[in-house]
């Protein structure tokens, strides 16, 4: 074998070297682009672009792990479902369903219809179902409720410790004046202007439309 034919056999060699890939399902886009590119062409034949092609694919295979770190951060995760609370996870989490979020206990419930559900309970936990969904109301501090009562979908009690009598007007729940610091344990509305809240050592409350009354019924029984 003269030169001539030593340096073509290398050339055919180059060539067939040049059509192969790493991952054999990319063969035919790079066989692609070295027919329609010059530039590609020549470069898919230098003998060191076969060990680029490893080099690339090893860095990138390094970096996928980086890539995704952000995505599956838990505190991204929490911050998006926050943002968009119709976002789904693939990979198992725990997270709060119902209601969300909240992980106080709950202590009363009340219905006036399908659409006027509330519920009270430990740290000034009020929770009101519209029909479709839990919806945390915030009053205007954190006091324990033991029971509510919803006489309408815009008036409603809610009595705890210490005394505490919350109204819901519509709009927001605002602080009344209960004159006792004795635990209200349920609370009953026949009408705006009638309703009772009773709870420990005897206490007995009436509401009049305009402001609560201690009634004496003479027992200090726990109610």
């Amino acid at each position: 074998m003269n030169r001539r034919e030593m340096d073509l056999d290398k050339q055919i060699v180059a060539i067939q070297r040049s059509t192969r890939t790493i991952l054999k399902f990319l063969a035919p886009a790079h066989n692609w682009l070295r027919m329609n590119f010059a530039l590609y062409y020549k470069w898919s034949s230098k003998p060191l672009s076969h060990a680029i092609h490893w080099v690339v694919l090893f860095y990138f295979i390094l970096s996928l792990p980086f890539m995704f770190a952000d995505q599956f951060n838990i505190r991204n995760v929490d911050k998006t479902k926050a943002e968009n609370p119709t976002v789904t996870y693939d990979f198992p989490r725990w997270e709060w369903v119902n209601p969300n979020p909240s992980a106080n206990t709950l202590r009363g419930v009340h219905a006036y219809d399908s659409q006027n559900i509330w519920a009270v309970g430990m740290g000034g936990t009020i929770l009101k179902y519209s029909g479709s969904e839990w919806i945390r109301h915030y009053p205007e501090d954190n006091a324990n409720f033991n029971a509510v009562f919803t006489l309408n979908p815009v008036d409603s009690w809610a009595v705890g410790q210490d005394g505490a009598i919350f109204q819901y007007n519509g709009v927001i729940w605002y602080k009344q004046i209960s004159g006792t610091s004795n635990q209200l344990n349920s609370v009953y509305a026949s009408n705006y202007n009638n309703v009772w809240a009773v709870g420990n050592e005897g206490t007995f409350l009436h509401f009049d439309g305009d402001r609560w009354v201690p009634i004496n019924i003479g027992t200090h029984r726990k109610d």
